[in-house]
């Protein structure tokens, strides 16, 4: 059986709902690790200060014991054990080796430091060739790398100013061809053009052709209208002619009556002479007869 005084988080004796869940689940772990269905009140413990992952007392462990265990660093060493004193597999210093090496904490690495003066890192004053050779070869390689780097990129370059100078062919020849469809459109535009201005001048030629029918037209009225005054003219001075003629007919006749009366004049004066002189001889016969009768 588990005592619940062994379960207990804070004296109470009693679990919170959270951490009871996370204790049934690690129980169930155990017992499935286990698979023998019981726990004894250590491991009971030792799953609840598992569940347990806070820190009430401060000790920088999940057990609330006030105790630092093992497997904490309250003391500040990088260590396990709390003492206070560097072990080995730690790095107090700063060097970057946390090797059973390097256990001197003095801030030198020893791989790369030269304690006794030579080029290896023994510290057995031998010099290592090695290394250097190493060094050199993948210096060496490191320049290999950097000349095909800087050969990739002038090679990238190239074809970046490849790509360019196509582009600007390309370009060109867009610019070309808009060129030539400008100009196309400017001779079709030029044509059309012309095109209207035959149209136009067709059109003008037409209205000035319509222009002298007219014309001429007009002109014949006009020639008609002065046929007909001519006409009217020579009707008029016909009609002045017969009417001269009938004056001098009227004229003539009244010469004639005029001579007619003069001669009817005369004639009466040859009339009233003759009569006279009749008369006169008459007188003279009476006269003379009277004359010879008185006698």
């Amino acid at each position: 059986m588990v005592n619940m005084l062994d379960l207990q988080e804070d004296g109470t004796g009693k679990l919170g709902l959270v951490e009871f869940n996370i204790l049934w689940t690690k129980i169930e772990k155990y017992l499935d690790v286990e698979n023998s269905g019981t726990m004894s009140s250590a491991e009971m413990r030792s799953a609840l200060e598992e569940a347990d992952d806070d820190d009430e007392s401060g000790d920088g462990d999940d057990d609330d014991d006030g105790v630092e265990d093992d497997d904490d660093d309250e003391s500040g060493d990088d260590g396990d054990d709390d003492d206070g004193v560097e072990d080995d597999d730690d790095d107090e210093s700063g060097d970057g080796d946390e090797d059973d090496d390097d256990d001197d904490d003095d801030g030198v690495e020893d791989d790369d430091d030269e304690s006794d003066g030579d080029d290896s890192d023994e510290d057995d004053g031998d010099d290592d060739e090695v290394v250097m050779v190493m060094m050199m070869v993948m210096m060496m390689v490191m320049m290999v790398m950097v000349m095909m780097v800087m050969k990739m990129m002038v090679m990238m370059m190239k074809v970046v100013m490849v790509m360019v100078m196509m582009k600007m062919m390309v370009m060109k020849m867009m610019v070309m061809m808009v060129m030539k469809m400008m100009v196309m459109m400017v001779m079709k535009m030029m044509m059309m053009m012309m095109v209207m201005m035959v149209m136009v001048m067709m059109v003008m030629m037409m209205m000035m052709v319509m222009m002298v029918m007219v014309m001429m037209v007009m002109v014949m009225m006009v020639m008609m209208v002065m046929m007909m005054v001519m006409m009217m003219m020579v009707m008029v001075m016909k009609m002045m002619m017969m009417i001269m003629m009938v004056m001098m007919m009227v004229m003539v006749m009244k010469m004639m009556m005029m001579v007619m009366m003069v001669v009817m004049m005369m004639m009466v004066r040859k009339m009233m002479v003759m009569m006279v002189m009749v008369s006169g001889s008459i007188e003279l016969t009476l006269l003379q007869w009277l004359s010879v009768s008185l006698l």
